[in-house]
């Protein structure tokens, strides 16, 4: 491969190009647009770029003067040792954790009792334990997907579209699985529709 004189004048021979490494940017010309190119692609051009700019340079100053404000004796906690303040051995805590305790154990209490209050009989959406009865063999999902498809996957209260739709029994009669009889509900209508009021 044959030489070449640098083109930047600087006497030297560059074997792969006009140039020795680096030396393009000795050119004057060369200088002068890559100068300009900067000048326009420079951020601080930019007024959005430049506002967010100084308000981080802002932020940075405040935070500084934040931080000598409470250096030292500035500091709410100069002096104090930290396990006075939180843990276990403060004794506000110890109250605090001891009442907690207590009502979390009076808490299950009342809810074991109200769960027994409540089930069976005592509920008033009871309905003399009909929800245990067994379904009949042709309520299946083929007859499911039959009823679905009838009302378009679409609930029967509300039209919502869902294809995770109930079947329910217009008479409450699980055994009654005439065409008729059934409707779909989404889950939220469904369970709108089984609670009894007293």
């Amino acid at each position: 491969m044959k030489e070449k004189e640098c083109l930047c004048g600087c006497g030297n021979f560059s074997k792969y190009g006009n140039y020795i490494l680096g030396h393009c940017s000795r050119m004057p010309d060369i200088k002068k647009s890559k100068s300009e190119k900067m000048k326009k692609n420079n951020p601080m051009n930019n007024p959005i770029y430049k506002k967010n700019f100084y308000d981080a340079v802002r932020l940075l100053e405040y935070r500084k003067k934040r931080s000598k404000e409470y250096s030292g004796k500035g500091n709410p906690m100069f002096g104090k040792k930290r396990l006075d303040i939180i843990g276990d051995k403060n004794p506000m805590r110890q109250k605090d954790i001891k009442e907690k305790h207590l009502n979390a154990v009076n808490n299950l209490e009342r809810r074991e009792k109200h769960s027994l209050l409540m089930s069976g009989s005592g509920n008033p959406n009871w309905q003399n334990g009909k929800s245990f009865e067994p379904y009949d063999s042709n309520f299946n999902d083929k007859l499911k997907d039959t009823i679905k498809k009838i009302h378009n996957y679409k609930c029967f209260s509300c039209s919502i579209d869902n294809k995770n739709l109930d079947i329910h029994h217009i008479d409450k009669n699980k055994k009654n699985n005439n065409i008729d009889n059934l409707i779909p509900l989404c889950k939220k209508c469904h369970g709108k529709l089984h609670f009894h009021k007293p």
